[in-house]
């Protein structure tokens, strides 16, 4: 299980590094909300991308919809698809609906809404994520954010099958040939326990980074990039 949030402009600017450092595994981001325009991108959405990246918590993205019908549904995907263009995401798109103006529409056009825009997002795996508290507190966020769960191994699963930007070259099978690690920036106060923790969640593996990073010592210092095992 890896621990999550899900944020947008409300949340305003947030401290990566402090969320990171909090145990944050990964980020739902929206992109943005309804039918193209302007002004329906969220304007936190590549700062928040961007944040995201530099400090190596994987990313998925969300859009809000306003749908009310099936053309509607597609229309909304287009745009979604066009904001996030681009972009290497190791967790899903996720359509959130959710808004208090679709409950007038009736459950099976509902879900036909939901699935007219998947289809042109073209989903290859079933929700495996669950958005546990809409009032959470984290270090490095400013008020409640959304907390959640994933119970797949979301990163493995884009790069694998070359989903959501990626390749299938950036997927790193066992017993594979190329770099059996990632790399690891050391941030002020971090220990090699506490980098253990965070990215092999289990503090007591610190020798492991220690040895592939050819450290003499557990002397680490901010700057400084370490070989993490995959």
């Amino acid at each position: 299980m890896k621990n999550g949030v899900g944020i947008s402009k409300w949340q305003g600017s947030i401290n990566w590094p402090k969320v990171k450092k909090s145990g944050i595994e990964f980020a739902i981001i929206r992109s943005d909300w309804g039918k193209e325009s302007p002004s329906q991108k969220d304007k936190f959405f590549e700062q928040n991308y961007a944040g995201c990246k530099a400090v190596e918590i994987p990313v998925g993205t969300y859009h809000y919809s306003y749908a009310d019908s099936i053309s509607d549904a597609k229309s909304e995907a287009a745009f979604c698809l066009k904001n996030i263009a681009g972009k290497q995401l190791e967790y899903p798109v996720i359509l959130d609906v959710e808004d208090r103006t679709m409950l007038a529409l009736s459950t099976r056009l509902r879900t036909d809404i939901c699935k007219a825009f998947c289809k042109v997002g073209k989903p290859a795996v079933n929700c495996g994520i669950w958005q546990k508290s809409d009032c959470g507190k984290i270090d490095g966020i400013s008020g409640n954010v959304d907390l959640n769960e994933a119970y797949k191994d979301y990163p493995n699963i884009m790069k694998a099958k070359g989903l959501n930007g990626f390749s299938k070259n950036d997927y790193v099978p066992v017993n594979s040939s190329k770099p059996v690690y990632l790399t690891y920036t050391v941030t002020k106060d971090d220990t090699l326990w506490d980098i253990a923790q965070k990215r092999l969640d289990d503090g007591t593996k610190w020798p492991q980074i220690q040895s592939l990073s050819g450290l003499k010592s557990t002397t680490i210092y901010p700057g400084q990039v370490l070989k993490i095992p995959r």
